[in-house]
């Protein structure tokens, strides 16, 4: 082929990119494929048909036509880009980080990538390496609505909310009025239980962008905070019929359940919950995660041939003062740690629980001898657990700093499972168990939104909820038989009803005296951010409005109650 021909190809691709950059993809569109029927190998055409193809959503042309294009030139840093917008589509997400960082290697200058790489980085659970990428673009003079938008997102990601505040009045700066910010502001003030403020900026994006759905999502959800039921049913559902992502459609559903649950309209509720839930099934993070891998290792410590010893194997070297608090999520041990975390002799972990790299580290050392755990637990020997305890002392320095002789409250629920664990290592340690009717849990943690692992996997479906309740409540109830740990129970129905009585027993059992700080728990806790989904409802004053709450949702949850019947009677709840 002549050097005219040629020059004129590029002439017509040139003009095939600018139709395409103006909207017209099916004109551009005709241009590539006429190029390529002429030179199958040229890597500008291949790209842009590639890009035609994510746009409709053809992935596995677009991802052929991308990879073909790099066979003819590995060099383009659009090209790695591209394929990196593609595996996203796919849901391959760290591939796609890889991809991104490829594209931005090639080419340094290219804040595309480096922002489709910290938005992946975010996706992927990890907000503060996604932080980093977005204020070294910030830095080097980015100044898009996204780069804000999103660094406010792995703020918030952090429990960081006044920095992400902050960030989005920067961003507005620059982009006044911008919907996406000015929603992401009424997110974070509202999460700062700054309703009022939350309110005011949620209706200003609402009045200037009335077909932007997430503001009107936002705004119900302050307004059913403030009690305005009415309203804010009104305004969110109007949004249904409309178009909406998946994660906001779920959102949706979700908020429009608590509206309507708080109207009394339990069957629309539920309705709305179960609609919530289908929705993540569906949706990539829960394409990573899988249920059934948690129950796996819940039935493993059942299967413990001799399970926990009623007396330690191994003498207790220099040890803290240490309090496992357990329970099955929505037990209400959120609001007993806020009430704890108040008392100045006691230090909590919120969730972030340094016995769970240590059963990591245990799990991988079994692996690396060939053995089964948690049976090789009764085969290790001192220097093992030794390790493991140290391992564990660091972990608690990191998350809480120096005990300095106060007492350490490890709360995470599902550590329940682990309590064999605990023993080995802990053989004096106390365990706090947060009960509530099995009815009103399996409820609530089907009704919650949790962030997604492998044991939060199971609450999207009512029926496995209970599956998960059965096995690890009656991991404990075996437990109660062979366990030579301390432990004290307590209901949460009971913590709610004589709120005093209840706390001092647990001082007590915990080994502090009573403080009256412990009363004025409220006011600290309005000053943290609270890592559960119970931030909302911890700030609040103690109500029993969550208390037999499954009597409104009978008829939904008949096809569970044979399951939990063991545990209501067991728990002493009655039938």
């Amino acid at each position: 082929m002549d050097s005219k021909t040629l020059r004129n190809i590029e002439v017509k691709l040139e003009k095939a990119v600018e139709k395409h950059r103006s909207g017209d993809i099916e004109a551009a569109s005709i241009v590539y494929s006429e190029i390529l029927s002429t030179i199958p190998n040229h890597a500008k055409a291949r790209h842009m048909m590639a890009v035609v193809h994510l746009h409709k959503g053809r992935l596995e042309k677009a991802e052929d036509d991308v990879r073909r294009a790099l066979k003819i030139n590995n060099d383009e840093a659009k090209y790695f880009n591209t394929l990196g917008s593609i595996l996203v589509q796919q849901g391959r997400l760290p591939e796609a980080l890889s991809t991104f960082e490829v594209a931005f290697s090639k080419d340094p200058d290219f804040t595309t990538a480096a922002y489709n790489r910290g938005t992946v980085l975010l996706f992927l659970g990890k907000p503060r390496d996604a932080e980093i990428e977005f204020l070294r673009i910030l830095k080097e003079g980015g100044e898009d609505v996204g780069i804000f938008n999103n660094l406010a997102s792995a703020l918030i990601k952090q429990n960081r909310i006044d920095d992400a505040v902050e960030c989005c009045r920067d961003g507005l700066k620059l982009h006044q009025s911008n919907p996406e910010l000015g929603t992401t502001l009424a997110s974070a003030l509202e999460l700062s239980n700054n309703l009022l403020e939350a309110e005011e900026e949620a209706r200003k994006v609402c009045d200037a962008y009335p077909d932007f759905n997430l503001s009107a999502l936002i705004l119900a959800r302050i307004l059913r905070r403030q009690g305005a039921l009415d309203e804010a049913y009104e305004t969110l559902e109007p949004i249904f019929p409309t178009f909406l992502e998946t994660s906001d459609w779920a959102e949706a559903n979700y908020e429009m359940g608590l509206i309507q649950d708080t109207r009394k309209r339990y069957a629309e509720a539920f309705r709305h919950f179960s609609r919530c839930n289908a929705s993540i099934v569906k949706s990539t993070d829960a394409s990573r995660v899988n249920g059934d891998k948690y129950l796996d290792k819940v039935r493993g410590y059942s299967r413990w041939k001799n399970g926990p010893s009623k007396k330690p194997i191994l003498p207790l070297g220099a040890s803290p003062s240490l309090v496992f608090f357990v329970g099955f999520p929505r037990s209400g041990t959120t609001l007993m740690e806020q009430v704890l975390k108040s008392h100045p002799k006691l230090m909590t972990t919120e969730e972030i629980s340094p016995l769970s790299p240590v059963e990591t580290e245990a799990r991988k050392l079994a692996a690396d001898q060939s053995l089964t755990y948690p049976e090789c637990l009764d085969e290790w020997g001192q220097d093992i657990f030794e390790n493991l305890r140290r391992l564990f002392l660091t972990e608690t320095e990191d998350i809480v700093g120096s005990l300095a002789g106060n007492v350490l409250v490890d709360k995470l629920p599902l550590n329940i499972v682990s309590l064999g664990l605990v023993e080995k290592l802990w053989p004096e340690a106390r365990v706090l168990v947060a009960l509530r009717d099995p009815r009103d849990v399996c409820l609530s943690c089907f009704i919650q939104r949790f962030t997604l692992n492998n044991a939060m996997a199971n609450f999207l479906d009512l029926n496995q909820t209970s599956i998960l309740y059965a096995n690890v409540m009656g991991l404990w109830l075996r437990y109660r038989e062979t366990l030579s740990l301390p432990y004290l129970e307590y209901n949460y129905e009971e913590l709610v009803d004589n709120f005093e009585n209840t706390t001092r027993r647990v001082l007590e059992f915990v080994g502090v005296d009573w403080h009256d700080d412990v009363i004025n728990y409220r006011d600290k806790a309005k000053q943290r951010i609270i890592h559960t989904p119970s931030y909302r409802e911890v700030t609040a004053p103690i109500h029993k409005k969550a208390v037999q709450r499954w009597k409104n949702y009978q008829g939904e949850l008949t096809p569970i109650y044979s399951r939990l019947d063991q545990f209501v009677k067991a728990f002493g709840y009655g039938v």
